[in-house]
């Protein structure tokens, strides 16, 4: 049954709303934000998958589903990061610091 909802981009695309309206309670872009971009992209691929557009197969199991997933979730905590990071400029890391 858990396999049935692993497939279907619809479930993902609800799964990465939620998950990204979560970050905006959060604010932290550690968890909540690369999920949510994650799942959201994992919809994406399945949707791909499946009205063959890619021309091959990605995922055939369900683990394999989960671990492209991960893989996925650490790619935008790095890019989250770089982006926050060049986004800083030149302020100062330390509110106190005068």
């Amino acid at each position: 049954m858990l396999t049935e909802f692993l497939f279907v981009p619809h479930y993902w695309v609800i799964a990465g709303l939620i998950l990204v309206a979560l970050e905006l309670t959060d604010g932290s872009l550690i968890f909540f934000l690369p999920l949510g971009l994650s799942s959201l992209l994992q919809a994406g691929i399945i949707y791909l998958q499946q009205t063959g557009m890619l021309g091959m197969i990605i995922y055939e199991d369900w683990w394999e589903n989960l671990i492209g997933l991960a893989i996925l979730m650490v790619l935008t905590t790095i890019m989250l990061r770089v982006v926050s990071h060049y986004r800083g400029g030149n302020a100062p890391k330390d509110i106190n610091d005068y």
